[in-house]
């Protein structure tokens, strides 16, 4: 790339960025901002067509390479061993009991009774420690993301028993498999509320108790913009690197890889194998190149979630209150509070003079007034 279309490419960036921010902070509603977010994006995707001789898929561009390949030929020989046994174990994840035929001729009884029982283990594990957190966190952390009052009230409503059912269902069918089922009841579940809304004669209030099954995620839309762009790439990198190490231990040559862009935002990434030579492969093999990039997340999930630990567990004696992450709002009964009152990330130390650290010390009764102690006053 030349010098020129360099410096051309980092001042598309940075100010691609710049509006992106600026465009936020315009509060025009949520529909408006995406609208013009994408346009921004398509342009920005234009310019940099030009200055990076760029693939273009529809409003995607590809940044295609092979300088960084040779990376992958020095882990496959490190890390072979290590890499498939974690990703055989992401097969008993993925797939359950139907993973057996795949590994049944590959390893002897005692070697696949513990791979089993490490992957019906970690499944527990995402149960009961990862899956919570990492709800937990988007509800809070992603603005567009709302449980209405209703679905709140019948999720809290469900017995044990119930909610045992996916879990125990998991070692049967693998979170894959409990994916599949969840997508099938939700198409089911949409169904069902628009056929009441129709035959209620108010539509609408039957599709207001549900809660949103996927979320577009955005960098400076829903996402903080830095965190966002961070967050993404080291999914993207974990994901395809995983997907690149499982095809050079496999013996499978790579034509070439790199990053999907959005504008200027990432928004995937991709590893081209030689596909006459991956044609080749048995099944266990291709089944494990399958696997390894949800495998390789899940790891990152749970290397974040002990660094998010620790971070909190050094950092507690320097906390208190509650720190506000989305409006306080209820799309069923039209209620906000405007977030000049509350702002995200307001810290509220206490209410009416009370210390507080949990977020149940916020719920109020229609009409109450209270007074709330901030960093402000």
């Amino acid at each position: 790339m030349e010098a020129k279309n360099r410096i051309l490419t980092l001042a598309i960036f940075i100010l691609s960025y710049l509006a992106l921010y600026l465009l936020v902070g315009l509060n025009i509603g949520g529909i408006a901002t995406f609208v013009l977010a994408i346009i921004l994006f398509i342009v920005c995707g234009r310019l940099l067509e030009k200055t990076m001789k760029l693939e273009r898929y529809s409003i995607f561009h590809l940044v295609r390479s092979t300088k960084f390949l040779g990376i992958f030929d020095i882990l496959a020989k490190k890390y072979a061993v290590a890499s498939i046994l974690i990703t055989d174990i992401g097969l008993v994840v993925g797939y359950g009991i139907f993973a057996y035929p795949l590994l049944k001729n590959v390893y002897s009884w005692k070697a696949k009774i513990l791979i089993f029982l490490a992957g019906f283990a970690m499944q527990t594990l995402i149960f009961l420690i990862l899956m919570p957190v990492v709800f937990g966190l988007v509800f809070n952390v992603l603005p567009s993301v709302h449980v209405p009052e209703r679905s709140a009230s019948a999720i809290a409503g469900l017995s044990n028993y119930f909610i045992l059912l996916p879990f125990l269902l998991s070692y049967a069918i693998g979170l894959g498999g409990l994916t599949l089922l969840a997508l099938v009841a939700y198409s089911f579940n949409i169904a069902a509320a628009v056929l009441g809304s129709l035959l209620s004669g108010s539509p609408g209030t039957e599709l207001c108790s549900i809660t949103p099954g996927a979320t577009l995620i955005v960098p400076g839309i829903n996402l903080p913009l830095v965190e966002g762009i961070i967050a993404l790439s080291v999914i993207l990198i974990a994901h395809e690197g995983a997907h690149a190490l499982l095809t050079r231990i496999f013996k499978v040559p790579l034509t070439s890889g790199g990053i999907v862009l959005l504008g200027t935002i990432p928004a995937g990434a991709f590893m081209e194998p030689d596909e006459k030579e991956l044609n080749k492969l048995d099944p266990v093999s291709q089944s494990r190149m399958l696997v390894a990039g949800s495998t390789a997340n899940i790891m990152v999930a749970w290397l974040a979630l002990l660094l998010l630990a620790g971070f909190f567990l050094l950092t507690s004696s320097l906390r208190s209150g509650v720190i506000i992450t989305q409006p306080f709002s209820d799309p069923c009964n039209n209620t906000t509070i405007s977030q000049d009152l509350l702002p995200r990330g307001l810290i509220i130390s206490e209410v009416n003079g009370t210390p507080i650290d949990k977020l149940e010390s916020l719920v109020f009764a229609p009409g109450e007034n209270v007074s709330l102690t901030t960093p402000n006053g």
